[in-house]
């Protein structure tokens, strides 16, 4: 992650470094990619700071555990910048792992509060984003982790951690050789040089060169900078304590005479690393703080559970709580309405997903797929993959989705389904509306030919329902 400085060979760019694999702008980097030079961290020290790598569609970035259930990042880690416009990640595209003593850990992240809107020149001054995990990172005895809470002064020393590129390319012509990247983290200090430069990226940012030339690259991006105080400077009792200052955002670099910086290979020849800034917490500080403290109530994992036995057509319950967490139950009674007298008609409630609350409308599309409808009016599809056993939060595998295959969904007085993909619509005018979704078990909309067929309208009078469901004898098996 950190690297000896060499000569300037060619004009330089501002990059962001989080390492990508399709590399679709000049501000996306390329390959695995961590600090340059630098110590190695080993798996016990990575535990103590709660170092993460993050994996994307498009590659890996790092990140940081705040508490049991929140990370952080760089913003630009959890969006897509293509040459027309910004996609941001949904939670499910996004997974969390680590490697520490005795434990290889990883989960999908659930929610993403982002700190800025994806576009350059606007996002960049808080390239930050929070990531909510389902909490199986940090064993509940570890400190909740301490923000700077002031504005970074120049020739201030600070700590550095991340996880990409370790080798900058050189040689020359045939001999060239490309950088290189293990995936390991290192640590290296540093001094900050200049806090709030008048560029393009905008103010709350603070820049730096590495102590003896080390310095961060590619796939370093949201990798945590710290600074040792004392916890209490008034105390006699005091201490000092680790406090994050800000996360890595973005590089100037210089590419290998006779070679070019391009998407996708955009740091395969990177020569020079010339000065990298972070994104300062200090500035959104109070808003990580009121955001990390929504943590769910039950933190118990227990499990997942066996398939239900052969023979048994159990039913999937799905629940949704007030705090947005989506609850499983299996009834594997279902067929002779065994209940609460009889051992094993139930199996679980457990959550198996969170920030369901956003949602206006949740219900059943058939198989194990599942619509939402939120506030924007997008109708979201999912696919819950652990419906058997109920796994969920800890398991990456165990959704599909979250994909967006209709819009115009909003305002709707109901929306419930009749299994196999049909859905039906009531909105005021009484007009009871039949579509289906010949895509709802892949999740195709939208943008598929043939995705959809309707709406038609199949019914009038119905304005004044107050309840309405329909009944699906013969709903076919979940995807295995």
């Amino acid at each position: 992650m950190f690297t000896k400085m060499i000569a300037v060979l060619v004009a330089s760019t501002f990059l962001l470094f989080g390492e990508s694999a399709k590399g679709q702008d000049e501000n996306i980097g390329k390959v695995q990619e961590p600090l340059v030079g630098g110590t190695l961290v080993d798996p016990k020290d990575q535990e103590a700071f709660g170092l993460l790598t993050l994996t994307n569609p498009s590659g890996t970035c790092s990140a940081l555990m705040l508490n049991r259930y929140w990370a952080i990042t760089a913003n630009h880690c959890t969006f897509l910048k293509t040459a027309t416009n910004v996609v941001n990640y949904m939670p499910g595209q996004i997974t969390l792992s680590a490697t520490w003593p005795g434990r290889n850990l990883s989960t999908q992240i659930i929610r993403i509060v982002r700190y800025g809107t994806g576009r350059v020149g606007t996002d960049l001054p808080y390239d930050i984003a929070l990531l909510q995990t389902s909490g199986i990172f940090n064993r509940p005895d570890h400190p909740d982790r301490k923000l700077h809470d002031a504005r970074p002064m120049a020739n201030l020393r600070v700590k550095a951690f991340g996880r990409g590129i370790n080798q900058l390319a050189s040689g020359s012509g045939a001999t060239a050789t490309p950088t290189v990247a293990d995936g390991d983290y290192r640590s290296a200090e540093f001094d900050i040089s200049g806090v709030d430069p008048n560029t393009h990226i905008g103010p709350y940012t603070f820049f730096y060169a590495g102590r003896n030339g080390a310095i961060v690259a590619g796939g370093d991006s949201g990798g945590p900078s710290f600074i040792e105080e004392f916890d209490h400077p008034s105390s006699p009792q005091r201490k000092l304590e680790w406090r994050l200052l800000g996360v890595h955002s973005g590089c100037t670099f210089d590419c290998l005479p006779g070679k070019t910086c391009v998407i996708p290979n955009l740091w395969m020849w990177v020569a020079v690393v010339r000065v990298c800034s972070d994104a300062a917490v200090w500035r959104v500080r109070e808003s990580i703080l009121a955001t990390i403290e929504d943590v769910p109530t039950d933190t118990t994992f227990i499990g997942t559970f066996p398939p239900p036995q052969s023979g048994v057509r159990p039913a999937f319950i799905y629940m949704v709580n007030a705090d947005g967490r989506l609850l499983w139950a299996r009834h594997d009674g279902a067929e002779r309405g065994d209940g609460l007298s009889t051992q094993g008609a139930w199996v679980g409630p457990r959550p198996v997903g969170r920030g369901w609350d956003g949602m206006k409308t949740v219900f059943g599309g058939g198989s194990n797929s599942i619509y939402g409808i939120d506030g924007d009016g997008l109708l979201k599809w999912y696919q819950h993959n652990g419906f058997s056993t109920g796994a969920g939060l800890e398991d990456p595998s165990a959704w599909a989705g979250r994909t967006d295959v209709g819009r115009g969904w909003g305002g709707l007085k109901h929306v419930f389904s009749g299994g196999d993909g049909i859905i039906y619509t009531i909105a005021d005018d009484g007009i009871l509306r039949w579509l289906k979704h010949n895509g709802f078990r892949t999740g195709a909309g939208l943008e598929t030919p043939g995705a959809w067929e309707g709406p038609k309208n199949v019914g009038r009078g119905w304005g004044d329902v107050m309840y309405v469901f329909a009944l699906m004898p013969s709903d076919p098996s979940p995807v295995k």
